[in-house]
């Protein structure tokens, strides 16, 4: 695992998550828990924390495509490197199961 693709996701995430994004302020402070969890690559994650996570990652991954399909060629590489990240991460949550 790259560790510098695994804490740049993490920081990617933790921008991502505003309270205008999430209504629910719940989620936001649980889901701020998590990504604190993660970076200090705390392992013994709950069900719902996994779960939780996965999605953060699967709607930033799905960002990221949207934005590199709308974006100039000149912005791509930037972008391709965030999405190397999140999957980096991806990765790392499976070895936390």
């Amino acid at each position: 695992m790259n560790e510098l693709h695994i804490s740049r996701a993490i920081n990617l995430l933790n921008l991502w998550l505003t309270p205008r994004l999430f209504k629910d302020k719940l989620l936001v402070e649980e889901t701020s828990i998590l990504l604190n969890k993660l970076a200090n690559r705390q392992r013994g994650l709950t069900n719902r924390e996994q779960f939780l996570v996965l999605e953060l990652v699967d709607a930033m991954s799905e960002a990221i495509m949207t934005s590199i399909q709308n974006s100039e060629p000149n912005e791509h590489p930037e972008l391709l490197d965030n999405l190397k990240s999140i999957t980096e991460l991806n990765s790392f949550l499976f070895t936390l199961r």
